[in-house]
């Protein structure tokens, strides 16, 4: 974990001190652990969140990230992430964009290319000048179809 992710952490956790419901503060520390791969701290965090809120979209997606990144339940992990998608939350383009973006990516390791391009495809026309999301379809034009 880099020294910025542990100075956020910190922060997040002065937020908490004063406002121990602040369950922003809570998600954006799952994802600190997450993008560090510290898989079981962001799972913790994550659970607590869905006590407090059993309905936030937003930790439905880190949650699916997280199956995702670990490999472990992928139609849980493709559920998690859709119920976000489906969600008022994800208004601005970058942040649609890359939850398609892991959408994707779970429905390709499931063997669903056809699905994980449309979706890649869609992922990367709401964000038409990143080099990274092009990359991304050419992959998956390359893999071929699961028909």
């Amino acid at each position: 974990m880099c020294s910025s992710d542990l100075e956020a952490l910190e922060i997040y956790g002065r937020v908490l001190t004063l406002d121990p419901s602040n369950l922003e503060a809570k998600i954006f520390m799952s994802k600190i652990y997450l993008d560090s791969e510290k898989f079981t701290q962001a799972q913790k965090i994550l659970d607590g969140v869905f006590q407090e809120d059993p309905d936030s979209s937003w930790a439905f997606y880190q949650q699916g990230v997280l199956f995702f990144k670990q490999g472990k339940d992928l139609p849980e992990a493709e559920s998690d992430i859709r119920r976000y998608l489906n969600s008022r939350l994800n208004a601005a383009w970058d942040s649609r964009s890359t939850a398609l973006y892991h959408l994707a990516k779970v429905l390709e390791k499931r063997g669903q290319y056809t699905k994980a391009l449309k979706v890649v495809k869609e992922a990367s026309e709401l964000a038409p000048f990143s080099d990274f999301l092009k990359d991304e379809v050419k992959k998956m034009e390359f893999m071929g179809s699961d028909d």
